[in-house]
């Protein structure tokens, strides 16, 4: 059985909720889904997301700078790295999002 936990709306400040729910819904009635439960709530009361969330910018920005000829990594991401924690990275292709846009604009998660 699929859980669903909503928290409190009243944290998202920037309206981003409705469209989350929306996009969690028709991703959850996916039968090949492998979304068990999501919580929608403000950053405050998820710090150690924070975390996570310097992790996923610093290997976005790395990512770019690679795709530009450039090896450089941003100093925080080496400084973890330098500590054996093991980061895999990978990518999507733009025509991937082109087509996951267009499901999500035939599901009616996305206006077109």
């Amino acid at each position: 059985m699929i859980g669903r936990f909503w928290g409190d709306h009243r944290g998202d400040r920037g309206g981003f909720a409705d469209a989350a729910v929306r996009a969690v819904n028709n991703l959850m009635g996916n039968k090949n889904s492998q979304l068990a439960t999501v919580s929608l709530t403000s950053w405050d009361r998820c710090v150690p997301l924070q975390c996570a969330d310097m992790v996923a910018y610093d290997v976005f920005k790395s990512m770019g700078k690679r795709f530009s000829g450039s090896e450089e990594i941003r100093k925080s991401l080496a400084a973890i790295v330098a500590k054996g924690v093991p980061i895999v990275v990978g990518g999507i292709r733009p025509d991937a999002f082109k087509l996951m846009r267009t499901w999500m604009v035939r599901d009616g998660v996305l206006k077109k």
